[in-house]
């Protein structure tokens, strides 16, 4: 007798295969019946009360998943999350890049973790497929602070329109997490605001 049913299949395969235990149980599972189907490699446990099915393939997503299934603070950012946006010059980083509370001591084997004491529900997307993510612009904000170029543009332009209204709240944030950079000395994003956005989004020459 198949203890999950075609529904419950349904919703594990649009989460790229991975399932918490307190989805089984809303499923109607028991921990005896979880523990059956951990014996019998219809699940393998990933971390505590993480599972992914064995029917499932391994791709880059399920990945994803499987890092926002570790807790409910856990959000795609940085490079993964700027890839995911279709973000361009984000270099050869192939790892996975998650950004937890500050607070938190979430550790998750093969994750680069990053600690925000800054971030707010707006900042976080929830994909239908269980996948959280940082918002465009909270990932623009995570990237400029580690590229000096791009972290000055988004001083000098201050106010100005990025992004089509983005800026405000990375403004905001990025007077006080970047206060050597000095924001009176003109660059082309002064006169150009259009100019991070081009950074990220065009192709690179051949």
């Amino acid at each position: 007798m198949a203890l999950l049913s075609p529904s419950a299949l349904r919703v594990i395969s649009q989460r790229h295969g991975v399932v918490t235990s307190r989805q089984l149980i809303s499923f109607g599972l028991s921990d005896t019946q979880i523990g059956h189907l951990v014996d019998t490699g219809q699940l393998f446990r990933e971390r505590h009360s993480v599972f992914r099915h064995a029917a499932a393939p391994g791709t880059h997503d399920q990945r994803l998943a499987l890092a926002c299934a570790a807790s409910l603070w856990v959000a795609i950012s940085h490079q993964s999350a700027g890839k995911m946006s279709g973000l361009r010059r984000l270099g050869r980083d192939r790892r996975i890049h998650a950004t937890i509370p500050g607070r938190s001591h979430i550790r998750i084997p093969g994750v680069v973790i990053h600690r925000s004491h800054l971030i707010l529900a707006a900042d976080i997307v929830e994909r239908d497929d269980g996948i959280r993510v940082t918002s465009i612009e909270r990932t623009i904000f995570d990237l400029a602070t580690g590229i000096p170029r791009v972290a000055a543009c988004l001083m000098r332009t201050r106010r100005r329109v990025i992004m089509g209204g983005l800026a405000s709240r990375i403004w905001a944030i990025a007077v006080e997490a970047m206060p050597n950079v000095d924001p009176a000395r003109p660059r082309r994003c002064d006169r150009d605001p259009g100019h991070v956005r081009r950074i990220w989004t065009r192709r690179p020459r051949r």
